[in-house]
């Protein structure tokens, strides 16, 4: 009896710990806020951990090909100024950025609900 139920402990631990993370999830889906948001100080990214990047930081825009996805790249000076008080795992993320693409901050296409082209010229204006 034991096997049986020491199993029967452990599917309800999985399926338990599989029913949180989906619920924390749909969480996350409902109180999704807006993935950018413009001010006079800068721009706040909220699709991924980049937060607030300020404009004296920021020197321009270009749309990028990845190998599945677009993108809109941040062009930064003072990259590593900027990284500085970033999470380790984060850096290390963004320093792949850099020799791909040029700069650390790179916001997918999939992260807007209008194209790259309208997300550009909004930011350039």
């Amino acid at each position: 009896m034991e096997p049986l139920f020491f199993s029967g402990i452990l599917c309800y631990v999985f399926f338990g710990f599989l029913f949180l993370l989906g619920a924390c999830g749909l969480f996350r889906l409902a109180l999704r806020k807006p993935t950018g948001i413009v001010t006079d100080d800068g721009i706040t990214s909220n699709g991924n951990e980049v937060g607030f990047i300020p404009w004296e930081f920021i020197t321009g825009f270009k749309i990028e090909e990845g190998i599945n996805f677009t993108a809109i790249v941040i062009m930064l000076t003072k990259q590593e100024r900027f990284l500085k008080d970033k999470s380790n795992i984060f850096t290390k993320i963004m320093h792949v950025n850099v020799k791909r693409f040029g700069s650390p901050i790179v916001l997918s296409e999939s992260l807007f609900h209008v194209s790259l082209e309208k997300v550009k010229m909004s930011l350039e204006d």
